[in-house]
């Protein structure tokens, strides 16, 4: 059985399976995806993938690899707690992959999230608290 319920993908560089994979696990109605940076994280591996960086099979092999080393989803208590662990995978696999084709370096995410909560609390520090006044 695939981990976390989900169907692996097989066929070699066929990203049409991921999203058919995705819409049969969700419920009826539901949005194939939850977050904005699901989407954003599958959008920038399929482009990579259309635009010859490397094969799907690179991908998916890091991405079944990452489910593995982080199986916590037998002991996950909703689907969205195996929907996150599942894009958790998807995060590591894609910096995996950016990192093995030289197009980031380690640290280089982290870096960015430490450079984004930074300017957030240097914007934060110099805003003016608004005042509201009730008529």
């Amino acid at each position: 059985m695939p981990i976390s319920g989900r169907a692996i993908l097989n066929q070699p560089d066929d990203h049409r399976l991921a999203i058919t994979a995705l819409e049969r696990a969700r419920p009826p109605q539901s949005p194939l995806f939850h977050a904005p940076w699901q989407a954003r994280v599958f959008a920038l591996i399929v482009e990579a993938v259309k635009e010859g960086h490397f094969p799907w099979t690179d991908f998916q092999a890091r991405l079944v690899a990452a489910l593995a080393r982080h199986d916590d989803a037998a002991h996950c208590e909703s689907d969205e707690h195996i929907e996150r662990h599942y894009f958790d995978a998807w995060l590591i696999a894609a910096e995996e992959t950016l990192q093995a084709l030289g197009l980031i370096a380690a640290g280089d995410v982290e870096r960015q999230i430490e450079a984004v909560r930074a300017e957030v609390d240097r914007i934060r520090a110099i805003q003016q608290p608004l005042a509201f006044v009730h008529k």
